[in-house]
């Protein structure tokens, strides 16, 4: 079973692209557009800040689990979580790369 990835929309073998959004067709099922997937984890708070903001800019719902107010995870420390929707996460990525810069690690 092959779908397109921007309309979800499942087809057979006989198509290469969607006939509606002309996206080449990928293999598999489609997943659920309204997953989740965790795209950073951080406990530098001006880390999470900076990264929901830019997401919200460029139209990417996200959402952040966790604050400095949470209990600590270790000493002194408190994770943050930004979530984005699975089917945006390529996008967030290459947007979190250009953020932090290459050392920024999706989903440390």
């Amino acid at each position: 079973m092959r779908h397109c990835p921007e309309c979800r929309r499942p087809f057979g073998k006989q198509s290469d692209v969607c006939p509606d959004c002309w996206e080449p067709l990928v293999a598999g099922e489609p997943g659920r557009r309204d997953s989740l997937a965790l795209l950073y984890r951080t406990t530098a708070l001006y880390e999470a800040d900076l990264l929901q903001a830019a997401l919200a800019d460029d139209g990417i719902p996200c959402l952040r689990v966790g604050s400095p107010l949470d209990p600590p995870v270790g000493p002194n420390s408190r994770v943050m979580r930004i979530y984005v929707r699975a089917d945006t996460l390529v996008v967030a990525r290459d947007l979190l790369a250009s953020l932090l810069g290459p050392h920024a690690e999706a989903d440390r």
